[in-house]
Protein backbone atom coordinates (compact mmCIF):
# COMPACT_ATOMS: atom_id res chain seq x y z
CA UNK A 1 0.00 0.00 0.00
CA UNK A 2 2.83 2.40 0.86
CA UNK A 3 4.47 1.67 -2.50
CA UNK A 4 1.30 2.47 -4.40
CA UNK A 5 0.89 5.71 -2.47
CA UNK A 6 4.45 6.71 -3.34
CA UNK A 7 3.85 6.30 -7.07
CA UNK A 8 0.62 8.35 -6.74
CA UNK A 9 2.14 11.27 -4.82
CA UNK A 10 5.18 11.81 -7.06
CA UNK A 11 3.21 12.40 -10.31
CA UNK A 12 0.89 14.77 -8.45
CA UNK A 13 3.85 16.82 -7.22
CA UNK A 14 5.25 17.01 -10.73
CA UNK A 15 1.91 18.17 -12.10
CA UNK A 16 1.58 20.82 -9.38
CA UNK A 17 5.13 22.05 -10.05
CA UNK A 18 4.48 22.29 -13.78
CA UNK A 19 1.23 24.18 -13.15
CA UNK A 20 3.06 26.63 -10.88
CA UNK A 21 5.73 27.35 -13.51
CA UNK A 22 3.15 27.96 -16.23
CA UNK A 23 1.12 30.23 -13.98
CA UNK A 24 4.16 32.28 -13.00
CA UNK A 25 5.36 32.60 -16.59
CA UNK A 26 2.01 34.00 -17.69
CA UNK A 27 2.25 36.97 -15.29
CA UNK A 28 5.71 38.21 -16.36
CA UNK A 29 5.82 42.02 -16.47
CA UNK A 30 7.03 43.36 -19.86
CA UNK A 31 10.32 45.25 -20.02
CA UNK A 32 10.03 49.02 -19.59
CA UNK A 33 9.59 51.81 -17.07
CA UNK A 34 6.65 53.04 -15.01
CA UNK A 35 6.21 55.62 -12.29
CA UNK A 36 6.71 54.10 -8.82
CA UNK A 37 6.71 57.31 -6.73
CA UNK A 38 5.41 60.64 -7.99
CA UNK A 39 7.33 63.90 -7.85
CA UNK A 40 6.28 67.53 -8.10
CA UNK A 41 3.92 68.16 -11.04
CA UNK A 42 2.30 71.47 -10.04
CA UNK A 43 4.40 74.58 -10.63
CA UNK A 44 4.15 78.34 -10.62
CA UNK A 45 5.50 80.50 -13.42
CA UNK A 46 9.28 80.60 -13.37
CA UNK A 47 9.72 77.67 -10.97
CA UNK A 48 12.48 75.15 -11.62
CA UNK A 49 12.02 71.42 -12.02
CA UNK A 50 11.88 69.42 -8.78
CA UNK A 51 12.26 65.64 -9.08
CA UNK A 52 12.73 64.97 -5.34
CA UNK A 53 11.07 61.71 -4.34
CA UNK A 54 10.48 60.61 -7.91
CA UNK A 55 11.23 56.93 -8.50
CA UNK A 56 10.83 54.72 -11.57
CA UNK A 57 10.10 51.02 -11.69
CA UNK A 58 12.47 49.55 -14.29
CA UNK A 59 11.60 46.02 -15.38
CA UNK A 60 13.96 43.79 -17.35
CA UNK A 61 13.58 40.04 -17.90
CA UNK A 62 10.88 39.89 -15.24
CA UNK A 63 13.00 41.61 -12.58
CA UNK A 64 11.98 45.08 -11.33
CA UNK A 65 14.37 47.58 -9.76
CA UNK A 66 13.88 51.12 -8.48
CA UNK A 67 15.59 54.06 -10.23
CA UNK A 68 15.67 57.56 -8.73
CA UNK A 69 14.52 60.24 -11.19
CA UNK A 70 17.01 63.09 -11.66
CA UNK A 71 16.60 66.40 -13.55
CA UNK A 72 19.02 65.13 -16.22
CA UNK A 73 16.49 62.43 -17.11
CA UNK A 74 13.73 65.00 -17.83
CA UNK A 75 13.16 66.95 -21.07
CA UNK A 76 10.38 69.15 -22.56
CA UNK A 77 9.87 70.90 -19.21
CA UNK A 78 9.17 74.64 -19.13
CA UNK A 79 7.42 77.03 -16.74
CA UNK A 80 7.58 80.09 -18.99
CA UNK A 81 3.84 79.99 -19.80
CA UNK A 82 0.68 79.00 -17.97
CA UNK A 83 -0.97 75.72 -18.97
CA UNK A 84 -1.02 71.93 -18.78
CA UNK A 85 1.57 70.01 -20.76
CA UNK A 86 3.78 66.91 -20.63
CA UNK A 87 7.43 66.39 -19.72
CA UNK A 88 9.42 63.38 -20.93
CA UNK A 89 11.27 61.11 -18.48
CA UNK A 90 13.99 59.06 -20.18
CA UNK A 91 15.95 56.11 -18.78
CA UNK A 92 18.74 54.31 -20.62
CA UNK A 93 20.05 50.89 -19.61
CA UNK A 94 23.68 51.24 -20.66
CA UNK A 95 24.27 47.51 -20.27
CA UNK A 96 21.97 46.75 -23.21
CA UNK A 97 22.04 50.24 -24.79
CA UNK A 98 18.25 50.52 -24.74
CA UNK A 99 16.27 53.65 -23.92
CA UNK A 100 12.78 53.92 -22.47
CA UNK A 101 10.58 57.04 -22.16
CA UNK A 102 7.59 57.98 -20.05
CA UNK A 103 5.27 61.00 -20.36
CA UNK A 104 4.35 62.82 -17.14
CA UNK A 105 1.67 65.54 -17.13
CA UNK A 106 2.27 68.77 -15.20
CA UNK A 107 0.59 72.16 -14.78
CA UNK A 108 1.90 75.72 -14.57
CA UNK A 109 -0.09 78.52 -12.93
CA UNK A 110 0.52 82.01 -11.63
CA UNK A 111 1.50 82.22 -7.98
CA UNK A 112 -1.03 84.63 -6.42
CA UNK A 113 1.25 85.24 -3.44
CA UNK A 114 4.55 85.71 -5.23
CA UNK A 115 4.90 87.98 -8.22
CA UNK A 116 8.45 87.92 -9.53
CA UNK A 117 9.70 90.92 -11.48
CA UNK A 118 9.99 90.10 -15.18
CA UNK A 119 7.94 89.22 -18.24
CA UNK A 120 5.97 86.14 -19.23
CA UNK A 121 3.66 85.35 -22.13
CA UNK A 122 0.10 86.29 -21.22
CA UNK A 123 -1.53 85.53 -24.59
CA UNK A 124 0.26 83.38 -27.17
CA UNK A 125 0.71 84.40 -30.81
CA UNK A 126 1.52 82.55 -34.02
CA UNK A 127 4.51 80.18 -33.71
CA UNK A 128 3.98 77.87 -36.73
CA UNK A 129 5.32 79.34 -39.97
CA UNK A 130 6.06 78.40 -43.56
CA UNK A 131 9.38 79.25 -45.17
CA UNK A 132 9.47 82.89 -46.18
CA UNK A 133 6.43 83.82 -44.08
CA UNK A 134 6.46 87.08 -42.14
CA UNK A 135 6.21 87.42 -38.37
CA UNK A 136 2.63 87.53 -37.06
CA UNK A 137 2.22 88.73 -33.47
CA UNK A 138 -1.54 89.31 -33.67
CA UNK A 139 -3.07 88.95 -30.21
CA UNK A 140 0.30 88.50 -28.49
CA UNK A 141 0.45 89.91 -24.95
CA UNK A 142 2.99 89.96 -22.11
CA UNK A 143 2.55 90.14 -18.37
CA UNK A 144 5.10 92.67 -17.10
CA UNK A 145 5.65 92.53 -13.34
CA UNK A 146 7.53 95.22 -11.43
CA UNK A 147 7.62 95.49 -7.62
CA UNK A 148 4.61 93.22 -7.22
CA UNK A 149 2.45 95.01 -9.79
CA UNK A 150 1.59 93.19 -13.04
CA UNK A 151 0.67 95.08 -16.20
CA UNK A 152 -0.48 93.55 -19.53
CA UNK A 153 1.66 94.74 -22.45
CA UNK A 154 0.93 94.22 -26.17
CA UNK A 155 3.81 92.57 -28.01
CA UNK A 156 5.26 94.71 -30.81
CA UNK A 157 7.62 93.74 -33.63
CA UNK A 158 10.27 96.09 -32.24
CA UNK A 159 10.48 93.88 -29.13
CA UNK A 160 11.41 90.78 -31.14
CA UNK A 161 14.83 89.68 -32.38
CA UNK A 162 16.19 86.45 -33.81
CA UNK A 163 13.12 85.72 -35.95
CA UNK A 164 13.73 84.35 -39.47
CA UNK A 165 11.95 81.96 -41.81
CA UNK A 166 14.67 81.53 -44.42
CA UNK A 167 15.42 77.95 -43.32
CA UNK A 168 13.23 75.17 -41.95
CA UNK A 169 13.29 73.65 -38.49
CA UNK A 170 12.68 74.43 -34.81
CA UNK A 171 13.95 77.87 -33.82
CA UNK A 172 13.75 80.51 -31.09
CA UNK A 173 12.98 84.22 -31.11
CA UNK A 174 13.76 86.63 -28.27
CA UNK A 175 11.24 89.08 -26.79
CA UNK A 176 12.67 92.04 -24.87
CA UNK A 177 10.80 94.53 -22.71
CA UNK A 178 12.45 96.88 -20.26
CA UNK A 179 15.33 95.05 -18.61
CA UNK A 180 13.89 91.58 -19.26
CA UNK A 181 14.00 89.04 -22.05
CA UNK A 182 12.33 85.68 -22.71
CA UNK A 183 12.69 83.17 -25.54
CA UNK A 184 9.76 81.78 -27.53
CA UNK A 185 10.07 78.63 -29.63
CA UNK A 186 8.65 78.53 -33.16
CA UNK A 187 8.83 76.21 -36.16
CA UNK A 188 9.35 76.77 -39.90
CA UNK A 189 8.01 74.36 -42.51
CA UNK A 190 9.17 74.20 -46.10
CA UNK A 191 5.96 74.89 -48.03
CA UNK A 192 2.26 75.62 -47.82
CA UNK A 193 1.52 73.03 -50.46
CA UNK A 194 -0.07 69.75 -49.43
CA UNK A 195 -0.53 67.21 -52.21
CA UNK A 196 -4.09 67.08 -53.55
CA UNK A 197 -5.24 69.78 -51.18
CA UNK A 198 -7.48 72.11 -53.14
CA UNK A 199 -7.90 75.86 -52.87
CA UNK A 200 -10.74 77.90 -54.37
CA UNK A 201 -11.14 81.59 -55.09
CA UNK A 202 -13.47 83.27 -52.63
CA UNK A 203 -15.46 84.91 -55.44
CA UNK A 204 -16.89 83.89 -58.78
CA UNK A 205 -14.80 85.33 -61.61
CA UNK A 206 -15.82 86.17 -65.15
CA UNK A 207 -13.66 84.32 -67.66
CA UNK A 208 -13.80 83.39 -71.33
CA UNK A 209 -13.72 79.74 -72.32
CA UNK A 210 -14.80 77.49 -75.18
CA UNK A 211 -18.42 78.13 -74.24
CA UNK A 212 -18.03 81.90 -74.18
CA UNK A 213 -18.16 84.23 -71.19
CA UNK A 214 -19.11 82.60 -67.88
CA UNK A 215 -18.87 82.98 -64.09
CA UNK A 216 -16.60 80.39 -62.43
CA UNK A 217 -14.43 79.80 -59.42
CA UNK A 218 -10.71 79.32 -59.87
CA UNK A 219 -9.48 76.05 -58.34
CA UNK A 220 -5.81 75.37 -57.59
CA UNK A 221 -4.29 72.18 -56.19
CA UNK A 222 -0.84 70.62 -56.07
CA UNK A 223 -0.06 67.27 -57.67
CA UNK A 224 3.66 66.80 -56.91
CA UNK A 225 6.90 67.27 -58.84
CA UNK A 226 6.53 71.05 -58.62
CA UNK A 227 3.28 70.85 -60.53
CA UNK A 228 0.24 72.98 -59.82
CA UNK A 229 -3.15 72.12 -61.35
CA UNK A 230 -5.57 74.94 -62.15
CA UNK A 231 -9.13 74.78 -63.38
CA UNK A 232 -12.05 77.16 -63.82
CA UNK A 233 -15.29 75.59 -62.65
CA UNK A 234 -18.53 76.32 -60.78
CA UNK A 235 -18.29 73.01 -58.88
CA UNK A 236 -15.34 71.22 -57.30
CA UNK A 237 -13.48 69.45 -60.16
CA UNK A 238 -13.63 65.66 -60.05
CA UNK A 239 -9.93 65.53 -60.94
CA UNK A 240 -8.87 66.75 -57.47
CA UNK A 241 -7.09 63.91 -55.71
CA UNK A 242 -7.22 61.55 -58.69
CA UNK A 243 -3.83 62.30 -60.25
CA UNK A 244 -5.12 62.28 -63.83
CA UNK A 245 -4.94 65.98 -64.63
CA UNK A 246 -5.45 67.21 -68.17
CA UNK A 247 -2.31 68.68 -69.73
CA UNK A 248 -3.95 72.05 -70.30
CA UNK A 249 -4.68 72.33 -66.57
CA UNK A 250 -1.10 71.69 -65.42
CA UNK A 251 1.40 74.42 -64.57
CA UNK A 252 4.96 73.84 -63.38
CA UNK A 253 5.93 76.21 -60.58
CA UNK A 254 9.10 77.35 -58.86
CA UNK A 255 9.48 78.61 -55.31
CA UNK A 256 12.03 81.16 -54.18
CA UNK A 257 12.67 83.68 -51.43
CA UNK A 258 12.35 87.33 -52.51
CA UNK A 259 12.90 90.08 -49.93
CA UNK A 260 12.50 87.58 -47.11
CA UNK A 261 9.22 86.05 -48.28
CA UNK A 262 8.12 83.06 -50.30
CA UNK A 263 7.22 83.78 -53.92
CA UNK A 264 5.82 81.06 -56.15
CA UNK A 265 5.72 81.59 -59.89
CA UNK A 266 4.04 79.47 -62.54
CA UNK A 267 3.49 80.06 -66.23
CA UNK A 268 0.03 81.28 -67.22
CA UNK A 269 -1.63 81.29 -70.59
CA UNK A 270 -1.52 84.34 -72.81
CA UNK A 271 1.98 85.43 -71.82
CA UNK A 272 1.52 85.88 -68.09
CA UNK A 273 2.58 84.40 -64.78
CA UNK A 274 0.64 83.36 -61.71
CA UNK A 275 2.46 84.55 -58.58
CA UNK A 276 1.60 83.61 -54.99
CA UNK A 277 2.19 86.94 -53.30
CA UNK A 278 0.95 86.31 -49.77
CA UNK A 279 0.31 83.36 -47.46
CA UNK A 280 -2.75 83.55 -45.22
CA UNK A 281 -3.97 81.37 -42.34
CA UNK A 282 -6.20 79.28 -44.60
CA UNK A 283 -4.71 79.75 -48.06
CA UNK A 284 -2.89 82.36 -50.12
CA UNK A 285 -3.27 85.29 -52.51
CA UNK A 286 -2.66 84.59 -56.18
CA UNK A 287 -1.91 87.34 -58.69
CA UNK A 288 -1.80 87.09 -62.46
CA UNK A 289 0.83 89.44 -63.88
CA UNK A 290 1.58 90.17 -67.51
CA UNK A 291 5.04 89.39 -68.88
CA UNK A 292 6.57 90.86 -72.03
CA UNK A 293 7.22 87.81 -74.26
CA UNK A 294 10.32 89.43 -75.78
CA UNK A 295 12.04 90.98 -72.76
CA UNK A 296 10.41 88.83 -70.04
CA UNK A 297 9.84 92.06 -68.14
CA UNK A 298 7.04 91.78 -65.59
CA UNK A 299 4.28 94.28 -66.19
CA UNK A 300 1.04 95.20 -64.48
CA UNK A 301 -1.05 92.87 -62.34
CA UNK A 302 -3.98 91.66 -64.42
CA UNK A 303 -6.01 90.03 -61.64
CA UNK A 304 -5.74 89.01 -57.97
CA UNK A 305 -7.49 86.05 -56.37
CA UNK A 306 -7.90 85.19 -52.69
CA UNK A 307 -7.60 81.40 -52.42
CA UNK A 308 -8.91 79.39 -49.44
CA UNK A 309 -8.49 75.69 -48.62
CA UNK A 310 -11.55 73.54 -49.32
CA UNK A 311 -10.33 69.88 -49.08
Amino acid sequence: MKKALKFFVLPMLMICSLFTLVACGGNTTPDGISLHSEFKTEYYLGETLDTAGGILDYTKDGQTTHVAITPLMVSSFSTETVGTREMVVTYTDVTIEKTYTLLVSYTVTEDPNKLVDGIVIRTAFKTDYYIGESLDITGGMLNYTKEGVTTPVAIEESMISGFATDVTGAREMVISYGDYTITVSYSVRDTIFELNTAYRSTDLVSNTGNDGQSENYLYVWFVGDNTMAMQWSVEVPEAIGQGSIAVENRRSYTSKIVDGRLVVETEAQYGGKYVITKITSDGFELAMVMVNPDTQEVGETFATYTMVKIK
